[in-house]
């Protein structure tokens, strides 16, 4: 019986999704086809379709990622949580690919397989998933490297592309004539007319003992540094920031694949999209009969065809006149652009990143375990939030040393302490917090706690948070 351990690569950023992707989450953290986030879809999806086990999942991350995946892993199932691998700092997919088989390999043995795929896909067959894999998992155990391959829809640049042997079937191996990284637009172009080729998935399936021996050959550099990064780390789930960061950032891809004689693909059609761009989102999403697709906020088309509205907010947006656009409205942030450049777009993210603007790294909605908050005003001196906490939560003891708070209770009620004094406190009450005041809250109702908070003063970032084991107890000193 084969052991088939998925391995979730959660990195990258999303850039081509801004204003709603953002450094703080990227676009596998965020809900965008459903309730669920790309992230917890995906390994729902992964241990459905290959019968693995929650602590049979293995996750590469990075450190920055680590918080926020243990967060929506725990709505999922704990023990999600037992094969976190985290890497000091993005290198690429051949580092992230050989961490985990060397992992998988000390961890579940030589023989297992694993199968490798991005959080932040949408596949929408499952049953055609599963039926590529069972067949892919066979060349697999016969040492092979194995990738599913999708019928392209048009030219991709950012996608790697593979020629299959002529006699090619859908849903079984074949043999792979050339792979090619992200061709150029000319040569995608040419490739997508001549239909021999199929796009590369991101998704991979081989023996960890067979990939480790391709990186022997083909990357032993790679392979060289990894290994001694983790071993340097007695649990080998987290390596030593160097020589890690000394490994070449390549793609797995271009660092192996390309490479190899006699790997395999398995041709699919499996209802995938790599949720990489608005063009994607949109071609998946449900439209009117014009091609128009909206979610969330107040919106109304007139004259206007193929476009796309994702809005987080209550102003009512009018499209009328308007052909083949984006439009989104993050509470803090409003995008218009043609939908097919994400050049632009990634443009202007990397303008924005360069003026060190808040857009770019922080999302409005900040998210913690007890509930989140949401900024609603921001000056140099005085800042609103909209702070929600859920049933039966507390947020921790703390203190702050330059600004003080008022807060509003809009809804609900809750204990709150401060200085060692206890109250209930309930809607349409106020407290108020001067500086240097120890102070918390737990919400006892059943429902909700929501509270307006307002803050005065000349630091108002998260240095001027210091926090609490308890009220007597050591200070702690971190971020919001």
């Amino acid at each position: 019986m084969t052991t088939i351990i998925p391995i979730i690569l959660n990195g990258g950023s999303g850039t081509r999704l801004w204003p709603m992707s953002r450094e703080d989450r990227p676009k596998q953290f965020l809900s965008l086809l459903g309730d669920e986030t790309l992230l917890q879809s995906t390994v729902k999806r992964a241990m459905r379709v290959s019968k693995a086990s929650s602590n049979n999942v293995v996750t590469v991350t990075l450190a920055s990622m680590k918080k926020e995946t243990l967060r929506q892993y725990t709505e999922i199932d704990a023990d999600l949580s037992d094969h976190i691998l985290t890497e000091p700092q993005a290198q690429n997919t051949a580092a992230a690919f050989i961490f985990a088989a060397l992992y998988t390999n000390e961890v579940f043995g030589e023989d297992a397989v694993m199968w490798v795929l991005p959080s932040d896909h949408h596949i929408g067959d499952e049953l055609a998933l599963k039926r590529a894999l069972n067949a892919a998992v066979q060349s697999a155990n016969a040492d092979k490297l194995v990738t599913l391959g999708i019928k392209p829809t048009r030219p991709e640049t950012g996608y790697g592309y593979i020629k299959a042997s002529a006699d090619s079937k859908e849903y079984e191996p074949s043999k792979v004539d050339k792979f090619v990284e992200k061709p150029p637009l000319e040569i995608a172009k040419q490739y997508f007319e001549s239909g021999d080729y199929l796009w590369a998935s991101g998704m991979h399936v081989f023996k960890a003992s067979t990939l480790i021996n391709y990186f022997k050959k083909h990357a032993p550099d790679t392979l060289e540094k990894t290994l001694a990064a983790m071993d340097q780390n007695p649990q080998n789930k987290m390596p030593t920031p160097s020589p890690y960061d000394q490994i070449a950032k390549l793609p797995y891809e271009s660092a192996v694949l390309e490479k190899v004689t006699g790997s395999y693909v398995v041709p699919c059609d499996i209802d995938w999209s790599d949720v990489g761009s608005w063009q994607s989102l949109w071609e998946i999403s449900k439209k009117d009969k014009d091609g128009n697709s909206k979610d969330g906020g107040r919106v109304i088309f007139k004259d206007s065809a193929n476009t796309y509205v994702r809005s987080y907010s209550e102003r009512l947006i009018t499209c009328i006149g308007v052909d083949n656009l984006v439009i989104t409205d993050t509470g803090n942030a409003i995008m218009v652009a043609d939908k097919n450049n994400n050049s632009a777009i990634k443009k202007v993210v990397a303008t924005l990143k360069s003026m060190d603007s808040k857009e770019v790294f922080l999302t409005p909605k900040q998210l913690f375990p007890w509930g989140h908050t949401e900024i609603l005003t921001e000056e140099k001196h005085h800042k609103t939030r909209m702070v929600t906490i859920h049933p039966g939560q507390e947020r921790c003891k703390k203190m702050h040393v330059h600004r003080s708070e008022r807060w509003i209770i809009m809804s609900g009620q809750g204990e709150f302490m401060m200085n060692g004094e206890t109250q209930i406190i309930k809607e349409q009450e106020t407290v108020t917090i001067p500086a240097k005041s120890i102070h918390t809250i737990k919400n006892t109702g059943r429902g909700d706690l929501i509270i307006l908070e307002c803050q005065y003063g000349r630091v108002l970032d998260c240095t001027d948070i210091v926090r609490f084991d308890d009220p007597y107890g050591k200070k702690i000193i971190e971020a919001a």
